[in-house]
């Protein structure tokens, strides 16, 4: 998978999956204009191999020149292992983007994410 973006409407939960890459890949672009606490699970469902994930936060949905902040840098995450992310504050773009940790190595994973109205 290569990405997915989603524009859901307020209080609908999602899921989406896919295989890392040895790149950094957009694998979920989430506009959240309007929502309060925002919650998003990234699961490693490889058995074996590890990825690095990060996300990136926004405050405007501009199409380009819009400044980004690293919610959360570079990190590995384990075979099977969950890492949750709470998002409280009034962003307007989550994006959350996957690679694998070992080159030529790809694992697997999948991304729950759901939030509410303000």
């Amino acid at each position: 998978m290569t990405g997915v973006a989603q524009s859901i409407p307020r209080g609908v939960d999602l899921t989406t999956s896919g295989t890392t890459t040895d790149d950094y890949v957009a694998v979920l672009t989430w506009e959240v204009t309007g929502f309060g606490k925002k919650h998003i699970w990234l699961k490693n469902t490889h058995a074996t191999r590890g990825l690095t994930y990060k996300v990136l936060v926004y405050l405007s949905n501009a199409s380009s020149g819009a400044l980004e902040k690293e919610f959360v840098g570079g990190t590995a995450l384990t075979a099977t292992s969950t890492d949750e992310f709470v998002l409280e504050r009034a962003y307007s773009k989550v994006i959350v983007y996957v690679k694998s940790t070992v080159g030529s190595t790809p694992a697997t994973y999948q991304i729950d994410y759901t939030g509410g109205q303000t």
